[in-house]
């Protein structure tokens, strides 16, 4: 079992099992059930340009991810892009 599932399952156990909430341990509370709704997000123009340089910051890693996977594995294709290699 992977060491993050097993403290994250030990936590709410002991958390549960003592009552720390009425101790003065603060936690997470109710969390609402179902999926949030879908909407397009309200932006102005001076936001959209406030993320327009991370957003090609991510777009070179992710592109230069794919491309270091494509040439340290000959035989690989990596999907979604035009890199591959046989």
């Amino acid at each position: 079992m992977p060491g993050g599932l097993v403290v994250l399952v030990l936590s709410i156990s002991v958390s549960a099992g003592f009552d720390l909430s009425h101790h003065g341990v603060d936690t997470v509370g109710k969390i609402p059930t179902g999926l949030p709704s879908v909407a397009w997000p309200h932006l102005t123009l001076s936001e959209l340009w406030l993320l327009v340089p991370s957003s090609i910051g991510m777009m070179l890693v992710i592109f230069s991810e794919a491309l270091g996977q494509a040439r340290t594995s000959p035989t690989s294709t990596v999907t979604g892009s035009c890199l591959t290699r046989k």
